[in-house]
């Protein structure tokens, strides 16, 4: 079984969890995500199954959606409520304009610093291993882009007996993004520290929350005998131009021969003319097309 699908990660359960889950009920070991979500995270997760994972490249590149809560005031090792607590400072004199004004200053380009309890890689171990072995590791910034910050609420609020401020708000961003970050950003930048306490990504592309499956609803189509009913277009997962070859074309294009194309410089979705994608090919300069990923 081939494609791809979406789907809604539960609540306090990891990434790989679920893809563990996925993997049984599709009976193939040929599976992986786009995006990790952390355990405290829910919401869409684009994942590929089969052949197509080797899209995965083209399809993480896509911006995404979150809707977060944070608290003001709190700061914690992992960058959210599930860590150990490590200093408290009381927000209390800190006003809605001035707290508002800060977390709109995040919106544009900028170097993100990845929380060291995180997935990143750094020399082919994950910062999450370093910081759970006590182990030093200089962790270098990223750059990425937060492109709007709407919806932004401010309320008072007491959590584990101490005043914070809980800030809610909704935030586009480019891949790569860690929103535990931005948070504690936010945080030192308010000289009060703060973690993030919720997180739902919402859309990632042109894909919306609402349109992914649960676990629970992925087994009933299973049960139903019609679980490939969960697949989405592939062109519509990959922000690709599409481009036709005909049978001769593509007896070419099997064994790595060079096509002639009037097409300008770049990656295009290579399709039969009967509308099957067969996979991802490259044109050169000169015009040239030759196969990049294969889906065949």
């Amino acid at each position: 079984m081939n494609g791809i699908l979406l789907l809604y990660k539960e609540k306090n359960i990891t990434s790989f969890k679920q893809i563990f889950m996925l993997r049984k009920l599709f009976d193939t070991k040929k599976i992986g995500h786009t995006g990790t979500l952390d355990p405290i995270a829910e919401g869409i997760l684009i994942v590929c199954i089969g052949k197509t994972t080797r899209l995965a490249d083209y399809i993480i590149k896509k911006d995404k959606t979150y809707k977060t809560e944070m608290l003001l005031g709190i700061s914690t090792d992992t960058y959210d409520t599930t860590g150990a607590i490590t200093r408290y400072i009381d927000p209390s004199k800190l006003d809605k304009v001035i707290i508002t004004d800060t977390v709109r200053s995040f919106i544009g380009q900028q170097i993100q610093i990845p929380p060291k309890y995180s997935a990143k890689k750094v020399d082919g171990r994950k910062l999450y291993e370093y910081a759970r072995n006590n182990e030093d590791v200089k962790i270098k910034g990223a750059s990425i882009e937060i492109y709007s910050i709407n919806d932004i609420r401010v309320n008072d609020e007491i959590y584990n007996a101490e005043k914070v401020i809980r800030i809610s708000f909704e935030v586009n961003c480019s891949k790569g993004t860690y929103i535990r970050s931005l948070c504690n950003d936010i945080g030192e930048k308010l000289a009060t520290g703060a973690v993030m306490d919720k997180l739902m990504r919402t859309a990632v592309g042109n894909f919306k929350v609402e349109d992914a499956y649960t676990y629970e609803q992925l087994v009933s189509l299973q049960d139903e005998g019609c679980l490939e009913k969960c697949f989405i277009g592939l062109e519509s997962a990959i922000d690709l131009v599409s481009l036709k070859i005909n049978e001769e074309e593509l007896r070419k294009y099997k064994y790595g021969i060079k096509i002639s194309t009037e097409k300008e410089q770049g990656d295009y979705v290579i399709k039969l003319g009967n509308g099957e994608i067969i996979g991802i090919g490259y044109i050169d300069s000169n015009g040239c097309l030759t196969g990049k990923v294969s889906l065949y």
